[in-house]
């Protein structure tokens, strides 16, 4: 299987969207998630390219960055009126089967939170624009900023998501997963000192 490169969003940009319990704008955990997930495929011998998180990707007319045999991953966290919407999901174009990505990625977020399933639209501008490009396309929200447990989970498990995330991507992207018994620490979780024990 020929290696190929993940191309990841980081949504709405740095500092915007709504905010969460703890006062964060989802564009701030999305940026965080984002670089470290960047960080840990890079650490691994990853092709990866990470978007400005400054920046709105949908918003820009840089499609020219991504290559056609590029695996999309954009990184959203959900926020909701009531507290008691709970979860994470995955979204995929409408007309679209979940591909073994797709699934593996939505199962590793669901070992930390109810599992909301993979979902379908067709009124999201990057999904349209990937689709119509034929390349391969899926947003993940990761879990509720608005419900206490989700946002404790996420704060305390970031990095270990980020491990599992990029495995499930090593493993299907070509690329061998590393072996290793070292301490993993995110440089982005705000010292935080979150920690993953490899192994």
């Amino acid at each position: 299987m020929s290696k190929r490169r993940v191309f990841i969003i980081s949504g709405h940009g740095n500092n915007k969207g709504g905010k969460g319990l703890d006062g964060k704008n989802e564009g701030t955990h999305n940026g965080v998630f984002a670089l470290a997930l960047y960080d840990r495929l890079k650490k691994c011998g990853v092709e990866v390219y990470l978007y400005d998180t400054q920046k709105d990707f949908v918003n820009t007319q840089e499609w020219s960055l991504v290559k056609n045999d590029d695996y999309i991953i954009e990184i959203h966290h959900n926020l909701f009126n009531l507290e008691s919407a709970n979860g994470t999901e995955t979204w995929i174009r409408t007309g679209l089967n979940p591909c073994p990505i797709c699934k593996d990625i939505n199962n590793c977020l669901a070992k930390y939170f109810r599992n909301r399933g993979i979902k379908t639209s067709s009124g999201l501008k990057n999904m349209n624009n990937a689709r119509s490009r034929g390349i391969s396309y899926q947003l993940i929200e990761v879990c509720f900023l608005t419900n206490k447990n989700d946002l404790e989970t996420l704060l305390k498990y970031r990095i270990n998501m980020v491990v599992d995330i990029a495995d499930v991507l090593m493993k299907h992207l070509g690329y061998n997963k590393p072996i290793e018994n070292q301490k993993i620490t995110c440089p982005h979780c705000n010292g935080l000192g979150h920690t993953f024990v490899g192994t």
